[in-house]
């Protein structure tokens, strides 16, 4: 949760700013907040509602909610990434 408040800008720049300058009063409303209303990741809750009105746009017929959500935790082609960079030199 930490690194999540710092990448949105609360509390400092770095996680140790974070945690030195908030209470822990305002880390547990942090937490309430987030327990309420989803995650603090701009990002994220762009992909969580693009995925929402294609599921809608679907009528729910197609898949899950999750099906329209970006894949993560592919599986690693670090590899096949090493080579193709090798040959392209």
């Amino acid at each position: 949760m930490w690194c999540e408040l710092v990448l949105c800008g609360i509390g400092g720049r770095t996680i140790a700013e974070a945690k030195e300058r908030m209470s822990a009063d305002e880390y547990e409303l942090w937490l309430q907040y987030r327990k309420r209303h989803g995650t603090l990741n701009l990002g994220l809750r762009i992909e969580q509602g693009a995925a929402l009105t294609a599921y809608c746009a679907n009528n729910g017929k197609k898949g899950q909610l999750a099906d329209y959500l970006p894949q993560r935790g592919e599986p690693d082609d670090s590899a096949a990434l090493t080579q193709a960079m090798k040959e392209w030199k």
